[in-house]
């Protein structure tokens, strides 16, 4: 095994969790490096130092605590009041309704703008022509205007 291989693995190793094998390669790595014995050495500090025991709490313990902790929330609860906190969510609400209305209506505004401007870029040339189409047709019903007249 090399260095890196055996720093990558000696949390594991420290805690026991490598199977056999491996944790034999390791032990034999460690009988000759002195740079992963110290690196060891200092994980071993570290760790020890932050090494938290957990508190031995039995099931009863866990319903009592709970209990406690439901009865204080209730007692909060009925401090607050069960309606104090939606005086200021309708104007939460009206404000976000408004952001939304907003912005819906600059999409709409935008969407129909790019309409109008690809209508007109689509239909340049008859747009450009159009008196002359106008004229056309009053030409084809100057007959009828004349009937008329």
């Amino acid at each position: 095994m090399n260095c890196r291989n055996v720093k990558d693995r000696l949390i594991l190793y420290y805690y026991k969790e490598l199977e056999g094998k491996e944790q034999e390669s390791i032990e034999e790595h460690l009988s000759t490096c002195t740079e992963c014995q110290r690196t060891l050495n200092i994980l071993k500090e570290d760790l020890d130092r932050i090494n938290i025991i957990e508190p031995d709490i039995q099931q009863e313990d866990y319903q009592r605590i709970g209990f406690a902790i439901n009865q204080e929330i209730d007692k909060l609860s009925q401090k607050k009041g069960f309606l104090s906190g939606l005086r200021i969510r309708p104007l939460y609400i009206a404000v976000s309704m408004l952001l939304i209305l907003a912005v819906s209506y600059g999409l709409f505004k935008g969407y129909e703008r790019h309409k109008e401007e690809s209508f007109i870029s689509e239909n340049y040339e008859l747009l450009i022509n159009l008196d002359m189409f106008e004229n056309l047709e009053l030409l084809e019903h100057l007959d009828e205007i004349q009937e008329t007249s």
